[in-house]
């Protein structure tokens, strides 16, 4: 479709907008999702020498003062930045995260004009949560925006994980990060979803799978932080078979209430206990207290039962 071609050539924001597009494979018609589905994979790197023009403008020293080697061809590319991998002085090997020149002028720009087409398109074609989702973009892209913001989030999850040695979280170099540049520690690793990776080094996936769900489930109910974007770009695996993540743009936090409500919604659809759902929600803020709810709660809760067990 044209509409998926004329995102992905626009590149910028609008790039990221049919990444978003393309999982909401609920409201749009399958043609639409393959068309978008195509930007997954379509960020395309920005001249090197743009990227250590933004590093001295931003760190204030020549590249060869701040590294020892810099590769000129990036490791990771996105929308908003790129990732090159380089050496600093002390010989130590990091990842270094640059935004693209004047991307943030950009997406304001960009998240202005889509914002107005979003207002077209929904005027002709009823999209349900479409006017969320673009909320949730623009919430999103705020964040990722801000490199002290992903650096902070990174820190809070590598010290609520520091004890478990079944999961690497890069460590962040605070001296050479700022709003735009984002400098941490390199690691290797494969796809988790690499089998042939994971065969040649004797790499139990169906063990890497509970680890995951147990570390998650210790961020998210116990912690309240977690990655947000745990796709198999984000999650790596080591040769000896330990879980690295990568890319911090996107971490969620829950309140004490939202966590409660998580693990009582859990038990209730174990349970199939309609009452103790409607309690969960009412702690999680979605169900008002309000007299007469709770018939209402008790027939949504039984059309959507079998797909919460």
């Amino acid at each position: 479709l044209k509409i998926g071609k004329t995102f992905i050539e626009l590149e910028g924001l609008f790039l990221k907008l049919a990444q978003q597009i393309s999982t909401m494979s609920n409201a749009l018609p399958e043609p639409y999702i393959r068309a978008f589905e195509k930007a997954q994979n379509r960020s395309k790197p920005k001249p090197v020498d743009q990227i250590r023009k933004q590093i001295e403008s931003e760190l204030g020293m020549r590249i060869n003062q701040l590294f020892s080697s810099f590769d000129n061809t990036p490791i990771g590319t996105a929308s908003i930045g790129q990732v090159h991998k380089a050496k600093l002085i002390n010989g130590e090997t990091v990842a270094v995260k640059t935004q693209h020149s004047e991307i943030d002028k950009i997406a304001k720009l960009d998240l202005e004009l889509i914002k107005k087409l979003i207002k077209i398109v929904t005027y002709f074609i009823k999209i349900p949560g479409f006017d969320e989702m673009f909320e949730e973009v623009v919430k999103m892209i705020n964040e990722e925006l801000d490199y002290e913001h992903e650096a902070k989030k990174i820190n809070c999850i590598a010290e609520s994980v520091k004890k478990d040695n079944r999961i690497k979280i890069p460590k962040v170099y605070l001296e050479y990060s700022t709003k735009k540049v984002l400098v941490m520690e390199y690691v290797k690793g494969e796809k988790i979803t690499n089998h042939n990776f994971a065969k040649k080094y004797n790499i139990n996936q169906n063990e890497l799978a509970k680890t995951i769900l147990q570390i998650f489930s210790q961020n998210i109910f116990i912690d309240g932080i977690y990655h947000a974007d745990p796709h198999p770009g984000n999650v790596l695996v080591s040769e000896s078979g330990q879980i690295i993540l990568i890319d911090f743009g996107a971490v969620g936090t829950l309140s004490k209430d939202m966590k409660e409500g998580l693990l009582i919604l859990m038990q209730a659809s174990i349970l199939k206990d309609e009452n103790l759902m409607i309690e969960g929600l009412k702690k999680m803020g979605f169900i008002s207290k309000a007299p007469g709810i709770n018939k209402i709660c008790k027939r949504i809760i039984h059309l959507v039962n079998d797909y919460l067990v």
